[in-house]
Formats: C-alpha cells, sequence, structure tokens
C-alpha cells in the first residue's frame, strides 16, 4: 500500500489542510467516487401519516425527532416507548406502532394531504444541527463527552469519506476535518445522498413541498411546539417528557463558521423566517 495512504488517514482526524495536500499524493487507485442511488438513504422522512388523526409529520434527524416520535407514541397508545432494539421508535412503519403510520409516496395522495388535513414539520438550526450530529455520530474520543455512538461511529465516518470521493478508513473526524468532508460532499453536488443525520432540511421534510405549504413549521425548543399535535392527539401533554440537551460545547472556529455557512446557506435562505432566533453556531462560539 501507498505510503502516503497512511499519512492521509493518520492526519485526516485532526487536520484538513492536511487532507487536501496528501490526497494529491494519492495514487488514483486509492480514490474514487461514491456510487451514489437515485433513492436517498432519506426517503422514508415524507409522508409519514396518520389516518386516524388525519396528521402528516415529518422530522429531520438531529431536529429532536426522537423525542417527538415517542411523544406520539406515548399519546397514541397511552404507555410510553418500551424497546431498546430494533426496530426503534423512529421507524414508525414498524409492527411495534400496529399500524397507526402509512406511507404515503402517490404525489397527487401527498397533494390532497398538504391541501386538506394537517401537516407538521420539525425543524432546527441547521448549522447547530450540524454540529450536534457530529458530536452523535462522527466525533473522536469515547462517549463520556459527547455520548457520541461508538458502535455506528466508524460506519457514519466511512459512508461520508466515500460520499466525497476518498475511499480509505478512519475511525473519527475533528469538528474542522467533519465540515471539510461535508462542504466536498456539497460541492460535487451529491448532497441529496447523503446520510439523513447531516441531509439538508431542504433536501428532506421540504424537499417537495416547502414550509409554507405545512400547517405548522417549529422548533422543538419554541414555545408551544407540540400543542397542535396535542389538540390532534386529545391530550393534555404539550410538549415531550424527556428532551435531550448537549451539556458540553465545541469551539466554533472562523474556518469552521465559514463552511457552516457555504453548507447551510440553501437551507437558511428556505427555513429563516421559520427560525426565530439567531444561530449559536458563530465564531468563537462554544456550542452545546
Amino acid at each position: 500500500m501507498h505510503a502516503a495512504f497512511f499519512l492521509f488517514v493518520l492526519s485526516l482526524p485532526s487536520s484538513t489542510a492536511a487532507l487536501e495536500k496528501h490526497r494529491a499524493l494519492l495514487p488514483a487507485t486509492l480514490l474514487r467516487a461514491s456510487t451514489l442511488e437515485e433513492d436517498s438513504l432519506s426517503s422514508d422522512l415524507f409522508m409519514r401519516y396518520m389516518p386516524k388523526h388525519r396528521l402528516a409529520v415529518c422530522a429531520c434527524a438531529k431536529c429532536g425527532s426522537t423525542s417527538l416520535w415517542n411523544y406520539l407514541y406515548e399519546n397514541e397508545f397511552g404507555t410510553p416507548w418500551q424497546w431498546s432494539d430494533e426496530p426503534y421508535v423512529q421507524h414508525v412503519t414498524s409492527d411495534r406502532w400496529q399500524g397507526r403510520f402509512v406511507q404515503v409516496r402517490d404525489p397527487a395522495e401527498q397533494e390532497r394531504i398538504m391541501d386538506q388535513e394537517f401537516s407538521f414539520a420539525l425543524i432546527r438550526d441547521p448549522k447547530e444541527r450540524l454540529v450536534s450530529a457530529w458530536k452523535s455520530k462522527f466525533a473522536c474520543g469515547d462517549s463520556t463527552r459527547f455520548h457520541t455512538d461508538l458502535e455506528t461511529r466508524d460506519s457514519y465516518v466511512n459512508a461520508l469519506l466515500t460520499l466525497a470521493g476518498w475511499k480509505t478508513h478512519v475511525h473519527c473526524l475533528s469538528l474542522d476535518a467533519f465540515t471539510f468532508v461535508l462542504e466536498k460532499v456539497h460541492s460535487l453536488g451529491r448532497a441529496q445522498s447523503l446520510d439523513r443525520h447531516v441531509l439538508p432540511q431542504h433536501l428532506g421534510c421540504f424537499k417537495d413541498f416547502p414550509p409554507h405549504r405545512f400547517s405548522r413549521v417549529t422548533r422543538i425548543d419554541e414555545d408551544g411546539a407540540f400543542l397542535p399535535l396535542a389538540l390532534r392527539l386529545n391530550t393534555t401533554q404539550a410538549m415531550p417528557r424527556h428532551l435531550h440537551v448537549s451539556t458540553d460545547g465545541v469551539l466554533v472556529t472562523e474556518k469552521i463558521e465559514a463552511r457552516l455557512e457555504q453548507i447551510t446557506s440553501e437551507e437558511y435562505a428556505m427555513l429563516g423566517e421559520f427560525l426565530g432566533k439567531e444561530s449559536s453556531a458563530k465564531e468563537e462560539a462554544s456550542v452545546l
């Protein structure tokens, strides 16, 4: 194996400047563009529909979606989600949901539901969401600081590298390297094929219907966020019982903020009026 390959692997988590330098040294056989599927890994995000309540629900990963699905399950069945194995609560068409949700794929039926019934979308500040996704799926170190999912980290990291065109294997990425690689994926026009945790929101819930077509678009931390759902489900519980809040911040450098701004520009253009607050992911800020 070419020696530069190992230098590339070792430098990737901590040095994005070195990444391009080492990439230029690699033989062509060690580089390849990923095989892109027409269907995104997040194709089941929309439309998830509850016929009983005439309710369509969409939520991006890392927007508080787990809290949302737990809330819906508890108020539909009168008991909290009880399983810790797959299929998880997010898999709303699994047998554990007992048919409460259906996946509507027919464009004409989607159009009818959006026109005539209640639709709910959960969003998050785009830059804050990417930092949260990095902590959860890509960050280095053990799980004590950011509660990073160590069991799946390798697969998330290397799927992202492959999509960026690099055939290599590393175990984790610094926030600097993560934003560098993610920016590369966007520059190659491959954002639609990103995993749901880093898929831009305008390519997920709002790919076919813009935010103004939804009955309610909200952040999970917004006052009364779940009140419309409570009314549909006939419950007095207007907020999720358990809402994960990060307690350990990470510094956003000028370089990282610039990349985040570039990566998320289209999301802000679409969601700006619905976000309701300034992003905390700013230069020299510690983002929770």
